[in-house]
């Protein structure tokens, strides 16, 4: 697989995935583009990619740590 992951717990096969502003969809206000809480395809597919090899994933919002 050819991602790379912000934290992974052996113990627990547990990937946690910190979500910044790059990984949502983004919509235009006039005229700037402005975050939604929406991923974005590729963050989805990441994290999809991650549960199908068995992996238990878990996103975070970088306003959150």
């Amino acid at each position: 697989m050819p991602y790379v992951s912000d934290f992974y717990i052996p113990s627990r096969n547990l990937i946690i995935e910190v979500c910044g502003p790059h990984h949502y969809m983004r919509k235009v206000e006039n005229g700037e583009f402005v975050k939604t809480n929406k991923l974005n395809k590729r963050a989805v597919n990441k994290i999809e990619a991650l549960e199908r090899n068995g992996y238990n994933t878990v996103v975070i919002d970088v306003i959150e740590v």
